[in-house]
């Protein structure tokens, strides 16, 4: 009986995750209802039906061991108090999914989530084309920048990132000069349209990542340096980009040039740290509400790291920074090198977004799995690219 459950399992978390994920696409829309649905009404409903799915997932359809029942309980109860006092739920789903994901296959639920970001993504564009749908205009400077339907021009720009980053992870074994030039096209988009300069910046990170991996496999165990090297890359982006967010650039110069290269990003999250500082366990962040000398001024938070760190506190900050890196590791371990690249784009990515430990914005996340449970498997290991020669170092 227990078997059969956990067989029912292994197919039912699909249909949560194509639920959440679908759900979470039409949301992030100019749509104002979905399925003859009031959109926020839509909104909360599903929020509703996915939660009590996935403890359905995770109570009924799974079996665990006794140092995973540990691993779950104590970071559930951080979680947990952490969500309350942030007063922000995304965390939490981030959480239940990782844990409810036992007996996934990888490779499906990628596809699950190509398919939906192109037919779902098309959909949005169709209908604000053909004036179902209205989109957001938003000005940088003089330049226009378009949604097609999306509520902000960065939300078209992060689910073209995505349908990109998939693409390639599905296609790691078999890339040929298309896929390559599927990142320029899409860069080129992006500059054009919703004129999202992150997402540019990641996709191009992405290709650098690329081409280095390409260098790399020329050489015998160059792979192993490349790999380690990117591990230690996401380790940098994470560290660094909160050091110099809590000391402040405006001492540097260099600091100040690289705070202007980056929007103000740092000098914008240190203000927020003297305003809020750090708690252990989180702290409910108004961005809108911040009151500095008699003025209600609005900051941001455009960096995952210090909005984690602010907003859910150092504890949680610090686990789920190790899950990433404890992730990478044993990704790099299961010869997975594409999803090194790709965990390690994310990674200079959180630096840009605050989307970056939500599923939402990076379904990459569900790798965590590997790190609580520690028995899921791929279906095949990444190939080395094939090259002419090998160069050995001795």
């Amino acid at each position: 009986m227990l078997k059969n459950r956990e067989e029912f399992g292994k197919y039912f978390i699909y249909l949560i995750f194509i639920l959440w994920f679908g759900s979470e696409i039409l949301i992030n829309t100019t749509m104002t209802k979905v399925l003859f649905w009031d959109v926020d009404a839509f909104d909360e409903v599903m929020a509703i039906i996915v939660f009590v799915l996935l403890l359905i997932q995770i109570a009924f359809f799974q079996k665990y061991t006794k140092s995973e029942m540990i691993i779950i309980f104590l970071i559930s109860v951080l979680v947990a108090f952490a969500v309350i006092n942030a007063s922000n739920n995304s965390l939490m789903s981030t959480w239940l999914f990782v844990i409810a994901s036992k007996y996934i296959d990888f490779d499906r639920i990628m596809l699950c989530a190509y398919i939906m970001l192109i037919v779902l993504s098309l959909a949005v564009i169709y209908l604000f084309f053909n004036g179902y749908i209205n989109e957001v205009v938003v000005y940088r400077g003089q330049y226009l920048r378009h949604s097609w339907g999306f509520i902000h021009p960065n939300t078209l720009g992060v689910r073209v990132f995505q349908i990109v980053i998939t693409h390639f992870y599905l296609r790691r074994n078999k890339l040929n000069v298309f896929d390559y030039s599927l990142i320029i096209i899409m860069v080129f988009f992006l500059y054009k349209i919703p004129n999202c300069q992150t997402a540019c910046l990641a996709l191009l990170v992405f290709m650098i990542l690329l081409i280095i991996k390409r260098f790399f496999e020329m050489f015998e165990n160059g792979i192993t340096i490349f790999s380690k090297a990117v591990i230690l890359l996401a380790i940098l982006a994470n560290l660094l980009s909160v050091l110099i967010s809590i000391i402040g650039v405006e001492h540097n110069r260099i600091l100040m040039e690289l705070d202007r290269f980056m929007s103000s990003r740092f000098s914008l999250c240190h203000k927020v740290y003297l305003h809020y500082g750090i708690t252990f366990l989180g702290q409910n962040l108004n961005l809108n509400r911040i009151v500095m000398k008699h003025k209600i001024i609005k900051y941001y938070l455009d960096m995952a790291y210090m909005a984690m760190l602010l907003r859910y506190g150092v504890l949680v900050y610090f686990v789920f920074s190790a899950l990433f890196i404890a992730t990478m590791i044993v990704v790099y371990r299961n010869k997975q090198y594409m999803l090194i690249v790709i965990l390690g784009t994310y990674a200079i990515y959180g630096i840009m977004e605050n989307t970056f430990f939500s599923m939402t914005g990076n379904v990459f996340l569900l790798t965590m799995t590997l790190v609580v449970f520690k028995d899921i498997t791929f279906n095949n290991e990444d190939t080395i690219s094939n090259v002419r020669y090998r160069i050995a170092i001795k």
